[in-house]
């Protein structure tokens, strides 16, 4: 019999006291966990239209429309997937919501589908019949003009995330490009030496840029670079990578999925199995849930997400921590053995549900009445 513990993903929204506003929607008995404040523990989340009215150890049920009891879930913010491919018109795009809001996560970045040339439209389609926040990293594509990146990155500020420099030959101009606009830098480069504060190296959990050397021992230089400011990203989870840096007491700032057609199908590597396998690797619920939350935030420089916060937008998800026999496979299609799994039963974002597995926000068959009434 497997044994269902739980986690509530949530965002933000007015402050407003519960007196004098009637709740769309409130969130009772979670344990809160949002790293961001370092709140944790028993609150009650109050949600109006889009955003977190009140956060409170108890708020009444005689003030809202609907009440969910989240005595078994926690609630923490909605999600950030600081890389994925979300153009469906480039080889391996997948649809952000197809794979993101199932997931927990209310925010999603690009990885560099596309450039200034082609933003606009791509971008574009990005968006259509889609509920997640989409962002992106603008490439720095050796055929684009330079102030041609830059006029589009200031034109779109609140679409792009920062500057994508896959390779060590495009990092100078990368690093150009993200001072002129005020944005981060993200880098596949393996050269950790050559990085500077604030920019963001991916890869480190997979054999591009990995953490450990050929004998599975933790890279000297890392702690260096990390003292200098440098952050670093998971990418994709390789086991032979990701489990002895795990072991050295190593886990990167951020955990993204790189998620594509290929990579959703074999090792589903979306971000529920994502975390299912660091944790299984032995890191820590509140750490990999500040690495989707809190600190992949900071590392954007978009600390209005990732947090819960009233006033800020209602963006939540309700997670369970099933606990039984399970298996992965990475992509290096090797397998690891575990005895915990992620599931994502509810994504709120702007204060819709648009993912609801368990219908925890339906009322149950049995106490309606017959279909003709149905709305």
């Amino acid at each position: 019999m497997r044994r269902r513990e739980a986690l509530l993903l949530v965002g933000a929204g007015p402050v407003l006291s519960a007196q004098e506003q009637i709740f769309d929607l409130l969130i009772k008995h979670g344990e809160v966990l949002d790293p961001a404040s370092n709140r944790r523990g028993r609150f009650d989340i109050g949600i109006i239209g889009k955003k977190i009215a009140r956060i409170a150890p108890s708020l009444p049920a005689s003030r809202s429309r609907l009440t969910l009891d989240a005595g078994e879930y926690m609630v923490t913010p909605g999600l950030i997937d600081l890389r994925a491919r979300c153009d469906t018109r480039i080889a391996g795009g997948v649809h952000p919501d197809h794979h993101a809001i199932r997931s927990g996560v209310t925010t999603v970045i690009d990885s560099g589908s596309a450039v200034a040339e082609t933003f606009k439209e791509a971008y574009a389609r990005m968006l259509v019949q889609t509920h997640a926040r989409v962002l992106c990293w603008l490439r720095a594509a050796e055929s684009s003009n330079s102030d041609a990146i830059t006029r589009v990155a200031k034109e779109h500020s609140e679409a792009i995330a920062g500057i994508w420099a896959p390779a060590p030959s495009d990092l100078s101009r990368g690093r150009s490009l993200a001072s002129a606009i005020g944005k981060p830098l993200l880098t596949a480069s393996p050269d950790t030496n050559s990085l500077r504060a604030g920019e963001i190296q991916t890869q480190v959990f997979a054999p591009d840029a990995s953490a450990v050397d050929a004998k599975r021992k933790l890279r000297a230089d890392l702690a260096t670079a990390r003292r200098r400011g440098v952050l670093f990203d998971s990418g994709d989870v390789w086991f032979r990578v990701a489990g002895p840096a795990i072991e050295q007491g190593f886990l990167p700032d951020t955990i993204s999925t790189n998620l594509t057609m290929q990579s959703a199908q074999l090792p589903r590597g979306d971000m529920m199995t994502t975390l299912s396998k660091l944790i299984n690797l032995g890191a820590a619920v509140p750490d990999v849930i500040a690495r989707v939350t809190s600190r992949a935030a900071a590392a954007i420089r978009r600390p209005e997400l990732g947090t819960l916060r009233e006033g800020g937008p209602a963006d939540l998800a309700l997670i369970s921590l099933e606990t039984g026999p399970c298996g992965f496979l990475d992509h290096g299609h090797t397998r690891l053995s575990g005895t915990k799994t992620l599931r994502c039963a509810l994504t709120m974002r702007d204060g819709e549900v648009v993912w609801d597995l368990d219908g925890l926000v339906s009322a149950d068959w049995q106490h309606t009445g017959p279909y003709s009434n149905f709305r």
